[in-house]
């Protein structure tokens, strides 16, 4: 699976809403559908809830996500210091799951 090169920060104690757009996988026409799936990979500290297709068109880090091309979760429990690997997987309407591995810093 791919390594998503950006790293997003994050601080200790934040409890945070992480979008992560999957725009450049998809084929158009094809979006993303739920459920998405996000786990974290080698540590356990975290909890991710909530996870979401973006259902309307929303800006992911200076780039538009258009609805259906992004995945959204919570994000809480990381340790300053650290940086989480999460794995995150989506089954597209077109019957293609796609994904990549991004990465949380905890400043």
């Amino acid at each position: 699976m791919v390594i998503n090169p950006e790293v997003i920060e994050i601080s200790e104690g934040e409890i945070r809403t992480v979008s992560h757009l999957l725009a450049d996988k998809l084929d158009p026409p094809d979006l993303l559908t739920s459920p998405p799936v996000v786990t974290e990979i080698g540590t356990t500290d975290l909890t991710l809830a909530n996870k979401i297709i973006n259902a309307t068109t929303i800006t992911v880090r200076n780039r538009t996500a258009l609805t259906g091309q992004a995945v959204q979760f919570r994000v809480s429990g990381q340790k300053a210091g650290v940086t989480y690997s999460l794995k995150v997987l989506c089954p597209t309407v077109g019957g293609d799951t796609v994904g990549e591995i991004i990465r949380l810093e905890c400043v």
